[in-house]
């Protein structure tokens, strides 16, 4: 029953989660071509393509999965499955469909990002009604409009830095894979958090390893 705690902490799990996840994503978003080519021998046609689209996609999941949570608590599971279940289902349709009047093969992933998209929605909103405590636009404006931010100016200010530089060696490579992701912590620490929360992971860090 205490519902004012449940929120924050859905609030707060989803938005860490996906800000931890940006430490990733954005990097790898960024330098998906030399990753690759680390990793495999011979990289397939669009392959760096659809790696990008499923980096993106996940972006939504994670809010998604986290939100989920909040639904399951309530005890109350069956309107969550069938509506998501059946949206998710109603993709593969589509695909054939698109497919078959010639679409491009990137069409499956844009697809899935809008579907990942709809079911964050629809997760909302179900949990709205499941949980009347639960303030739809208070997740937007704690969790994801700052995630978001983060996304947005960390992406372009790796964008313009990795456009400026074009250079291509794998010196670059291996130390723009340090470099991006600081970028994107300091972009974290000053649009992604409020005070307090900055307050609370460094009064954490300093319990954990300066005492």
């Amino acid at each position: 029953g205490n519902y004012e705690e449940c929120n924050m902490l859905l609030y707060r799990a989803s938005k860490f989660t996906a800000l931890l996840y940006t430490l990733i994503a954005i990097p790898a978003f960024f330098k998906m071509d030399f990753l690759l080519s680390v990793w495999l021998t011979e990289v397939p046609p669009m392959c760096s393509t659809f790696c990008r689209f499923m980096l993106i996609n996940s972006f939504f999941t994670m809010f998604f999965n986290v939100l989920s949570v909040g639904v399951h608590a309530t005890g109350y599971i069956k309107k969550l499955s069938i509506i998501c279940g059946s949206c998710y289902m109603l993709t593969l349709p589509i695909i054939y469909a698109g497919y078959k009047f010639g679409l491009p093969v990137q069409f499956a992933y844009e697809l899935a990002i809008i579907s990942s998209l709809t079911v964050l929605v629809i997760n909302t909103c179900i949990l709205k009604l499941q949980l009347p405590d639960f303030s739809a636009l208070s997740f937007i404006q704690v969790s994801f409009i700052p995630t978001l931010l983060v996304v947005v100016v960390s992406t372009t200010g790796i964008y313009i830095l990795n456009r400026s530089i074009e250079n291509s060696s794998i010196v670059w490579d291996v130390f723009s894979l340090l470099l991006f992701p600081v970028i994107t912590c300091l972009t974290i620490a000053v649009f992604g958090l409020s005070s307090d929360e900055r307050r609370i992971i460094i009064t954490t860090v300093k319990n954990k390893f300066l005492n």
